[in-house]
């Protein structure tokens, strides 16, 4: 008997919903000719880019399980004092 196409679709995991979200078809298509172009010697960018993504999404988690209000409005609270932050 086959899965609900809900529940297959939740099989793959968060993981790909979240790269299908962050990586587009710009993303995709730079990144290939890229490849093409210089071969393994960018891999070094990609492994600095995981890093730098995963703190930064590391960050955005933590923050939001302090708080219950939103990203956005936090992060214009704490980066934007004054009348900027009061927009």
């Amino acid at each position: 008997m086959e899965a609900e196409p809900q529940k297959k679709a939740w099989k793959i995991g968060p993981g790909a919903w979240v790269a299908a979200a962050f990586i587009g078809p710009g993303t995709v298509t730079v990144c290939s000719m890229a490849g093409v172009q210089a071969g393994y010697s960018l891999l070094w960018v990609l492994v600095l880019g995981i890093g730098m993504t995963y703190s930064l999404q590391d960050a955005a988690f933590r923050l939001s399980l302090q708080d219950a209000r939103p990203l956005a409005q936090q992060f214009r609270e704490k980066l934007l004092p004054g009348p900027l932050g009061k927009a």
